[in-house]
């Protein structure tokens, strides 16, 4: 099999190589982490053990963290997120979308075994 590299991208992808136009290689993007997270916690689902479920609820981030995810966050209004600085901001976004599908999937196991669910933060 010859390949024509001049008319065509290559994708690889998990060992596998897929041919794609220029155009269809922008379109697509991978799922994130959150994504991918979601299918597999199924936070619609409720199965998470009752004590588990409220020890979720308990869970965030400590007071250091909130002061530097506001620092943070003033530095990015400015424009003035170093490269580093912007990979942690993108981590704790990470963590902050788990943690809220981890509380979801919480709340909604409690629900459904009818325990009253405390939304405070």
């Amino acid at each position: 099999m010859t390949l024509v590299m001049e008319e065509r991208k290559w994708l690889w992808y998990a060992s596998n190589i897929i041919p794609v136009q220029p155009k269809e290689a922008l379109a697509m993007t991978p799922p994130s982490e959150v994504a991918i997270l979601s299918r597999i916690i199924e936070p619609e689902k409720p199965k998470l053990p009752l004590a588990l479920a409220r020890q979720v609820l308990q869970w965030k981030f400590p007071q250091e963290d909130r002061q530097r995810m506001l620092i943070l966050l003033e530095k990015a209004k400015k424009n003035r997120l170093t490269l580093a600085e912007k990979i942690e901001a993108e981590r704790y976004e990470r963590i902050g979308h788990f943690l809220s599908i981890l509380k979801s999937k919480a709340r909604i196991s409690l629900k459904a075994n009818g325990r009253a669910v405390n939304r405070s933060r």
